[in-house]
């Protein structure tokens, strides 16, 4: 909570002493932004040509905040010419766009001049990021790009990172979200009266909350790939290396220093209604629901909203024994107008699953 709004991250936000490189998640097509009132960083933005294999939500976008401009293009705003320092983004424009006559290809190649300058309906910071892409400017193809492609350079000492859009039916993502550098979702602190469903501000007030559903957060997104063929850049060997189970916690979520994402010891679970909401959207089911983290042999009634937001996270398990690999996770959910509701399982540890009715 701070200064009369309660916040909400909803991308991850990264420091480092050194310039890292920025890699192509999977094949897109790339759009480039710069960051309102910074000339010297820019985010790209990823719409992906395919989706993560582990039954995660379809996403729409990925936007990489806080990239150096100057990896792009020079003072000029000019490509820089291919060399073997350049990116492979820059090399791509420079063999494509670079060979059309004598002109040498500027920012307007990565769709940088897809502003309110060039037309405030389209581009301006209201309006759907979609319209980089499927309106764009017919003198200019944006790049399409593969798979662990080198696209830039974060920026080091200053902070970088990567948000993740989900497909959602109703919401579209705006343009501003590709201009800023962290992004956040805001809602004004409310200490009305408490008197579900029929207030209509305690209800807007949740709702506005469900915005943070349009996210995916990228700890939980890289901790799904433990038994899917998730590939890292290795700087030492320069090459890809396809990444182990436990290399997906000890390389990607905690990092050489321990410090890539803090909550990577975290497990979270997201419970929607059969409407799509979260769990208690319609104020029908109760917050409560109850949890066992030792496999159902004892349960804690539990808030599913006690973060303040539509989402729980449990951060410590009682009973845990050094070199165990498996946790088994048991809840109940609470009956009220729908006694026989389904649970759709959509991801677990292949060696062993167990879905049952407990009642």
């Amino acid at each position: 909570t701070s200064g009369g709004f309660e916040v909400f991250h909803v991308s991850s936000v990264h420091q480092t002493t050194q310039s890292l490189k920025a890699f192509a998640v999977c094949n897109g097509t790339i759009c480039v932004q710069k960051i309102t009132g910074n000339s010297t960083l820019l985010n790209m933005v990823l719409k992906p040509d395919q989706q993560p294999e582990c039954d995660l939500p379809f996403v729409s976008y990925y936007i990489y905040t806080g990239l150096k401009a100057s990896s792009c293009w020079d003072t000029s705003e000019q490509i820089p010419a291919s060399s073997s320092t350049v990116s492979e983004l820059v090399r791509q424009i420079r063999r494509s766009d670079g060979s059309n006559g004598s002109a040498t290809p500027d920012s307007k190649a990565l769709g940088a001049h897809l502003t309110a300058l060039k037309d405030a309906t389209l581009y301006g910071d209201t309006a759907p990021m979609d319209n980089l892409f499927y309106k764009g400017d017919p003198d200019y193809t944006l790049h399409r790009v593969q798979g662990g492609t080198y696209l830039g350079d974060f920026n080091e000492n200053s902070a970088f990172g990567l948000t993740i859009i989900v497909e959602r039916i109703g919401y579209r993502p705006a343009i501003h979200l590709a201009r800023t550098l962290t992004h956040e979702v805001k809602v004004a602190t409310y200490s009305g009266p408490v008197t579900p469903p029929n207030n209509a501000a305690y209800f807007e007030h949740w709702h506005k909350k469900e915005e943070i559903l349009n996210f995916l957060d990228p700890c939980l997104f890289y901790g799904s790939f433990g038994t899917k063929q998730l590939k890292s850049w290795d700087s030492s060997a320069l090459k890809y290396k396809t990444l182990s189970y436990d290399d997906v916690y000890t390389k990607v979520l905690k990092g050489a220093n321990g410090g890539n994402f803090h909550h990577r010891n975290s497990i979270g679970l997201d419970l929607r209604s059969e409407h799509g909401g979260s769990l208690n959207y319609y104020k029908n089911y109760g917050d409560v629901f109850r949890l066992s983290t030792d496999g159902g042999l004892t349960y804690s009634d539990v808030n599913y909203y006690q973060s303040g937001w539509p989402w729980y996270c449990i951060e410590s398990v009682n009973g845990l024994t050094s070199g165990q690999d498996e946790i088994l996770i048991d809840f109940k959910l609470p009956k009220a107008d729908n006694l026989t509701p389904m649970v759709y399982l959509a991801q677990a540890p292949a060696k062993k699953e167990r879905l049952a009715d407990s009642g």
